[in-house]
């Protein structure tokens, strides 16, 4: 399973490169490099726990929450080719990439677990908040799950060009489903509005505890991703906290580095 899962991650990639560019109207590329959620970037377990096996994404949601009490935070860049650019001293007018940072908490209760997270979508601290709700089922294999992305809806929806002549609100309502397909394998996927307008879904299988792959069409084009899960990195009072690195293609052009912590 582990080998066939990695050559498609790469034939599905490869095959991705002649894609169209993010930036356009309702293109929502502020939202295609990084979600934010639980799960992005760092692999959550079916009951919230971060670091180890479970579902991993880069930009779509999963409908796995955080946990009671926890914590996820992390990094991402996203550079406009394969390599790694230098930001420009005129980044205004010199654009080289763009980095997202986030920080999400879980709460958990009779009724489920939910995620609540902050994001910062540039350099010029541009903030919008995401919240998603997993409502506790008796299914083995199943999860499901409702969000939102940018409640108040004044995150962007076609780049900065074209927000600032009036973009539109970028609320994101969606619906997710993430199956457990069989032994360490994930399937995710959803519909909704704004940015999730056209569907999503998305593949994921830890290969090891330590490594995991994702492969994911966003609605508009196919991302691909690695991680590599660093283990224990230390204490966070009584807790463990883990971390973990992740490389990966957005649209098959863009690369993608993300560094996530979570206790």
């Amino acid at each position: 399973m582990s080998r066939i899962f990695c050559l498609a991650f790469f034939v599905i990639v490869a095959s991705c490169v002649a894609q169209e560019d993010l930036s356009g109207k309702r293109q929502y590329p502020q939202f295609r490099t990084a979600s934010g959620l639980a799960g992005s970037s760092l692999t959550v377990s079916k009951d919230g726990k971060v670091g180890g096996l479970g579902v991993i994404s880069l930009s779509i949601p999963t409908a796995f929450s955080l946990g009671r009490d926890t914590w996820m935070i992390g990094g991402a860049y996203t550079s406009d080719g394969f390599g790694v650019r230098v930001p420009s001293l005129n980044a205004e007018k010199e654009a080289r990439g763009n980095g997202t940072a986030w920080l999400a908490g879980g709460m958990e209760g009779n009724w489920g677990r939910a995620t609540l997270s902050v994001m910062a979508l540039s350099s010029k601290f541009d903030n919008v908040f995401n919240g998603q709700l997993t409502p506790r089922t008796r299914l083995r294999d199943w999860e499901f799950a409702l969000g939102v992305q940018d409640i108040i809806g004044d995150g962007g929806s076609g780049g900065e060009a074209i927000d600032s002549r009036g973009g539109g609100n970028s609320r994101s309502c969606f619906a997710v489903a993430t199956w457990t397909a069989c032994k360490n394998t994930y399937v995710s996927g959803g519909w909704g509005s704004n940015r999730f307008r056209f569907g999503f879904l998305g593949l994921s299988h830890n290969v090891s505890d330590r490594l995991t792959f994702e492969v994911e069409h966003d609605g508009y084009n196919f991302n691909g991703l690695a991680s590599y899960n660093l283990g224990s990195i230390g204490r966070v009072g009584s807790r463990t906290a883990t971390g973990a690195v992740s490389a990966g293609l957005v649209r098959g052009k863009y690369l993608y580095l993300s560094l996530v912590f979570g206790f």
